[in-house]
């Protein structure tokens, strides 16, 4: 295994490691967050619901693992910023790293003088005990800990999530959560910390004695040694991690590796950067929504020269790259350290949005795929269209439109797109075999009967009837959401698409509704010997074909073509 094998093999199970400690943390702060609010109505709601949360969170296992999750969490935070070969990060790295080494100070000296109360002297730190010294002197620093904690834990979990199709659905509720919870759970400790406080002496004598409470000078001592030592801890690993950093920066300096751009743009970097952070250095923009955690493939880049020179894909970013069907070429930016110069091509362009990573994910899109391209032309509408007024015009269109659309949804098509007074459809996006063949088929069928309702009903508006001429054929094509901006779209590309086009036009030539080519009839299962071998314009080879004057009596077996 070489130098970068080895250290994905480290970096991912830590990297998950990170993802569940994270998890536990995220749940003991929303159950913690949930009790609290209840202070809202009454501090005895709240002390009985803490004796329920209890049962999860304050046993010795319980305990053990809240401890060690933040412990390892908050480490493996410092081994990120360690074995980061650069620092420029987006702005949401950096926030949610200070917010949670401010919040884990904060949460570890809690949980640390808690633990130390019960084990030194007995106590049993329960919400009273919690409460009493925490309101009112602290309570602004609780919250502030409060809300540092929430929202380090919202950020990862929105960048860990967002590229995920469910969340999208779920966000707006999960927003209202995320927003609400915290605020009702700072009104809840404030309404308990006042309960509290305007207990009588009795009261507040019984929660000491049934307790076992120190006095305040001897929690506020206990407090102080935990808050010594966590904060020994923490700074002194960020300390180390940023040692270990600068150590690193100095090393690689020694070696760098030039990296040529498509626009001629060349840059020197420090080996052993990734190549995403690598543009980021040099200030090129890069695409990468997930923030360069191979979650999701904005980054990926064709290598257009030095490809011999990377060490193969490691699991994480082969099983991504065999999901999009990408040629061995294409690799993920924030994968790929090189050593040597090396040229790329982004293939995404930053900034990227989130739809283009939910859109990546999607094995159908972006590669290449054999489907059934339909194009349809309404011929003579320029003859109709300078008879016509403008809003009669737009009016007939859209009927036209309407019905051909229907027609072509009913057989399990998508409308690729409206060209004039033409339809691009597009049938396999989703599946293969002979139904796509034989879907294209039925469609251009429904569409000639469309035409004649349509013309029905259009009877007094039209001087002559409306006429199609359809083109049909199969084969190859590259499948993807293409263009910019509000034009991006599902479409397809290849000479499959442009023989299609030409099958249309072919069709008109005949004076006839419908082209097709022997392929695709074969694939539907339907043996005719082509009535026309046409070398169709573009093309360097003949196209057997079928012609239909009724494309409706394409799938009858008795029926002959023209």
């Amino acid at each position: 295994m070489g130098e970068v094998g080895a250290a994905w093999a480290v970096a991912r199970p830590l990297a998950r490691l990170r993802a569940w400690t994270g998890l536990v943390l995220m749940a003991y702060t929303t159950t913690h967050l949930a009790n609290h609010a209840l202070g809202i109505v009454s501090f005895d709601l709240m002390r009985a619901a803490h004796r329920q949360v209890a049962v999860i969170w304050h046993t010795s296992p319980g305990e053990a693992l809240l401890l060690a999750s933040l412990v390892i969490h908050v480490l493996l935070a410092l081994v990120v910023v360690a074995r980061s070969a650069s620092l420029s990060w987006p702005r949401w790295q950096w926030l949610q790293l200070g917010l949670g080494l401010g919040a884990s100070v904060i949460l570890a000296q809690h949980i640390a003088a808690t633990a130390r109360m019960e084990a030194v002297v007995g106590a049993n730190a329960d919400y009273a005990f919690v409460l009493r010294g925490v309101w009112p002197d602290q309570a602004l620093v609780y919250a502030i800990m409060l809300i540092a904690i929430w929202a380090h834990g919202c950020i990862g979990l929105h960048y860990w999530w967002r590229i995920r199709r469910w969340y999208v659905r779920t966000q707006p509720a999960l927003l209202v959560v995320a927003l609400l919870l915290p605020a009702l759970a700072i009104g809840g400790m404030a309404g308990g910390g006042r309960d509290v406080a305007q207990a009588s002496p009795e009261v507040q004598a019984q929660w000491a004695a049934a307790g076992n409470w120190p006095s305040r000078e001897e929690a506020a001592r206990l407090i102080a040694e935990g808050r010594t030592e966590i904060l020994a801890v923490v700074f002194g690993g960020l300390v180390v991690a940023i040692a270990i950093r600068i150590g690193s920066t100095i090393a690689a300096r020694r070696r760098t590796v030039q990296v040529v751009y498509p626009s001629g743009h060349t840059v020197r970097a420090n080996a052993g950067l990734t190549l995403l952070e690598m543009s980021r250095a040099a200030g090129v923009p890069h695409a990468a929504v997930c923030g360069g955690r191979a979650r999701c493939s904005t980054c990926r880049v064709r290598v257009t020269a030095g490809l011999d020179a990377l060490p193969p894909s490691a699991p994480a970013e082969s099983r991504l790259l065999e999901r999009l069907g990408s040629p061995e070429a294409v690799r993920l930016a924030c994968q790929i350290r090189p050593t040597s110069p090396i040229s790329v091509l982004p293939l995404v362009a930053p900034p990227a949005a989130l739809a283009d990573a939910r859109a990546e994910a999607d094995p159908s899109l972006g590669r290449e795929r054999e489907i059934a391209v339909l194009f349809c032309d309404l011929r003579g509408f320029t003859q109709l269209s300078e008879k016509r007024l403008p809003y009669d015009l737009v009016y007939i269109l859209n009927q036209y439109f309407r019905a051909m659309g229907q027609a072509i949804d009913d057989a399990g098509g998508h409308v690729d797109k409206v060209l004039g007074d033409g339809v691009m459809a597009l049938f396999g996006i989703d599946g293969d075999g002979p139904e796509v063949a034989n879907n294209a088929l039925r469609a251009a069928a429904s569409m000639s009967e469309a035409l004649e309702r349509l013309n029905d009903d259009l009877a007094g508006e039209l001087d002559t009837p409306l006429r199609l001429a359809i083109g049909l054929h199969l084969g190859p094509a590259v499948v993807g959401v293409m263009g910019h901006g509000a034009a991006r779209q599902l479409t397809a590309i290849g000479d499959t698409v442009n023989v299609a086009s030409r099958l249309e036009t072919l069709a008109k030539q005949a004076d006839a509704q419908l082209a097709v080519s022997d392929v695709l009839l074969r694939r539907a299962g339907i043996e005719r010997a082509p009535d026309t071998d046409t070398m169709l314009r573009g093309r360097g080879e003949r196209l057997p074909a079928h012609i239909y004057p009724d494309a409706r009596t394409v799938l009858q077996p008795t029926a002959e073509p023209a």
